[in-house]
């Protein structure tokens, strides 16, 4: 079959490079399947490209836009993927293997698409933790919040995962609303190439927001800028080499690096070889050295042990190593696949020299070619397992601060675990170290590393109108029509009802114990109610002030309220004492439309006595029809 020459993508358009053109080689059999270049472009102009044409109109999209484009992304490369899945035969991988990367990247997406929608505002700021106050009287407050940069995210990937290591950066990326210039490593960059012209092809991008790079990255750092980020996976060496580069150092950009890691499986100490851990512990060291011919960044590079089980584990592995079917990756029989690359399968074989130097190969043999010397097959090899110097106790308290994701797996968990090498969308990835210090990934976590965090201070009423939110202390508008009584589009931020007052009695406290069985001594004890310190006498159930504030306030009417289905941040800050009053004031504090007929509409409730002070507030969440 005649090879393939890729193209970049570089300022809306693909081109081929102007010459040098490289050979990428098939790991099944060492054919020529593509050459790549990325000689002859511009640079400089794809990141102007990308700041001018691809930034403003990914910030001007809010958080669930960008999310719904993820999903148009998502459902584009689903419908394409057994293309991917046949080019993805030729870098070595299985089946099982191509899942990890191609539908594993798909999922980060659905992933973060999901969370994009549900945990982020349907605008472009993103508020990061609560109001501070500031002064006295609250004229003057503080809140601090996310803003996409400025700038370029430039992603230099790894061989080992074309696509999903390439979506992984890219989810979060676009959900902050930063445009991408993504550079696979050449060796498997036909697969990047492919899903990006799937991606491309949705239609759903603004034009700048992806370019690609097949090749070389030129004179590419020495354009970045302090509103740029480079996200890099790969070599430590290669890391250092970047992360140093003057204009990297010079700019102070933003350089988030996942490297070389030392990946560790800690068999416990309470373990014998017939307890299910025991079992569950050689299944992973075996499958993580298989999976992806062992290529995973997340692959167990250490097995370690407790002394007593150190034979009875080597043979156990050795047994299963042995019943693993090394061979060309079509064939459904075969569990272990190639390597990327003949240079990569004979690095690794002076890797395990090395190893040899200090410990027996128990193992394997690396010299030997399963199937072909053409092809970059290598049989799984292993040297002696270590004894284990920590036991799990000291695992969980000990190691948190040299280790960026630590999973713990037993018989209980195991069953529905993802297992010790599947880094998840919703956790972090990457780790301090060797690693690199960057993470990857961990949710909306990811998302803000390619936005600024700023303390913003001033009056309620502007920091309110910035972020869109209701502010107390900013001007609020008195409901002149019951609150329930609007749709969600016609009630803006800061409608407030004040409702009238009621008396908390006696025998209010009373009743609500006896219907609802809650007699705790504060509520129906007077002489032990009046010994405690916070209270000094009886005081009304908490849920009690709860249940009348909602009586205070809703309309009972059937109207635009759909449905009550949260509260939010409750606290009960004074007692409510038997002949006290409550009095309600209501605001809409923010809205997020869910559906095109509805929308989430987020209460500020506060209840006060007849003193004006508060004596509970909370968040009342509502689904309103737009």
């Amino acid at each position: 079959m005649k090879p393939i020459t890729l193209q970049n993508y570089a300022e809306g358009k693909w081109v081929a490079g102007a010459g040098g053109l490289a050979e990428l080689r098939s790991a099944i059999d060492g054919e020529v399947v593509a050459l790549t270049s990325s000689q002859g472009l511009d640079f400089a102009a794809m990141l102007k490209h990308a700041r001018e044409e691809g930034g403003p109109p990914l910030r001007a999209l809010t958080f669930h836009q960008r999310a719904l484009m993820l999903k148009a992304l998502a459902d584009a490369l689903t419908a394409k993927k057994e293309a991917l899945y046949e080019l993805s035969y030729n870098t070595g991988a299985t089946k099982a293997d191509s899942w990890i990367d191609i539908d594993g990247g798909i999922g980060t997406f659905a992933v973060y698409q999901g969370k994009g929608r549900q945990e982020l505002p349907n605008e472009r700021i993103l508020i990061d933790g609560n109001i501070e106050a500031l002064s006295r009287n609250g004229t003057f407050q503080g809140l601090h919040v996310f803003t996409s940069l400025q700038g370029v995210a430039v992603h230099i990937n790894a061989f080992n995962f074309p696509v999903w290591g390439m979506l992984e950066k890219l989810a979060p990326t676009f959900l902050a609303g930063v445009p991408a210039i993504v550079k696979p490593a050449s060796a498997t960059s036909y697969l990047t190439e492919a899903a990006v012209r799937i991606m491309l092809e949705a239609n759903v991008l603004p034009k700048g927001a992806l370019q690609l790079i097949v090749g070389s990255t030129g004179d590419l750092f020495e354009h970045l800028t302090t509103q740029d980020v480079v996200s890099f996976t790969g070599s430590a060496a290669t890391a250092n080499k970047l992360k140093s580069h003057p204009v990297i150092v010079r700019e102070s950009v933003r350089f988030v690096a996942e490297q070389d890691s030392l990946n560790a499986s800690i068999l416990g100490p309470d373990a014998t070889p017939q307890s299910p851990e025991f079992d569950l512990f050689i299944k992973e060291v075996a499958k993580e050295m298989t999976t992806k011919a062992g290529q995973k960044c997340t692959a167990i590079r250490r097995a370690m042990i407790p002394a007593a089980l150190l034979d009875a584990a080597q043979a156990a592995l050795t047994a299963r190593l042995e019943k693993t079917t090394v061979g060309d990756p079509r064939d459904e029989a075969t569990r272990m696949g190639a390597l990327v690359s003949t240079s990569q399968r004979n690095d690794v074989r002076a890797k395990i020299k090395e190893l040899g130097a200090d410990a027996a190969i128990v193992y394997g043999d690396p010299n030997a070619s399963p199937l072909n010397e053409k092809g970059a097959f290598l049989s799984p090899s292993s040297a002696p397992l270590r004894e284990s110097l920590a036991s799990t106790r000291g695992a969980r308290c000990g190691s948190g601060s040299f280790h960026g994701r630590i999973a713990f797996i037993d018989r209980d968990s195991a069953k529905e675990s993802t297992g010790h090498g599947s880094p998840m969308p919703h956790m972090i990835h990457g780790g301090p170290g060797r690693a690199g210090g960057g993470e990857e990934m961990g949710g909306i976590r990811g998302v803000t590393h390619y936005m600024q965090r700023t303390a913003l201070q001033g009056h309620p009423r502007t920091l309110a109108a910035i972020v869109k939110r209701y502010i107390a202390g900013m001007p609020t508008e008195n409901a002149e029509q019951h609150p329930f009584r609007r749709k969600f589009h016609d009630l803006p931020i800061g409608y407030q009802l004040k409702t009238k007052s009621r008396e908390i009695t006696l025998d209010d406290i009373e009743h609500f114990a006896s219907f609802t069985g809650d007699n705790f001594y504060a509520h129906m004890d007077e002489e032990a109610a009046r010994a405690n310190p916070l209270f000094g006498g009886r005081v009304a159930h908490g849920y009690l002030i709860l249940a009348f504030a909602a009586g205070l306030f809703v309309d009972p009417d059937p109207g635009p309220v759909l449905a009550n289905y949260g509260l939010d941040n409750l606290r009960f800050v004074k007692p409510v004492k038997p002949g006290d009053t409550v009095q309600v004031a209501l605001t809409v504090k923010d809205k997020t439309l869910r559906k095109p007929d509805q929308g989430e509409v987020r209460w500020d409730v506060v209840v006060a006595n007849r003193d004006g002070e508060t004596v509970a507030a909370y968040d009342l969440l509502t689904m309103n029809a737009a």
